[in-house]
C-alpha cells in the first residue's frame, strides 16, 4: 500500500471535499492492479491516497488530513 501526501498551510479544520475513483498502480512482479484514491485539492494542500480497499483508504486520508491540519494550526 502507499500513501503520498504533499501539505502546506490552509485553513480548514475539517477534511475537505474529496474524489473517490480508482487508479491503476504497478504492483511489483504482479503486475498493475486497480487501486482505490482519494484526492482533495484545497488552497496549497494536495492530498492524494492511494490503497488496495476503499475502507483503508478513507481511514488514511482523514489520519493524514488531521495530522496535516494539527501541524499547521496557528
Amino acid at each position: 500500500m502507499s500513501y503520498n501526501v504533499l501539505t502546506g498551510s490552509t485553513r480548514h479544520r475539517s477534511a475537505p471535499a474529496f474524489r473517490n475513483g480508482l487508479t491503476t498502480s504497478p504492483d511489483g512482479i504482479a503486475g498493475t492492479h486497480l487501486r482505490h484514491r482519494w484526492e482533495t485539492r484545497s488552497g496549497v494542500l494536495h492530498l492524494t491516497v492511494v490503497g488496495p480497499d476503499p475502507d483503508t483508504v478513507e481511514v488514511e486520508y482523514h489520519r493524514l488530513w488531521a495530522e496535516h491540519d494539527a501541524a499547521n494550526r496557528p
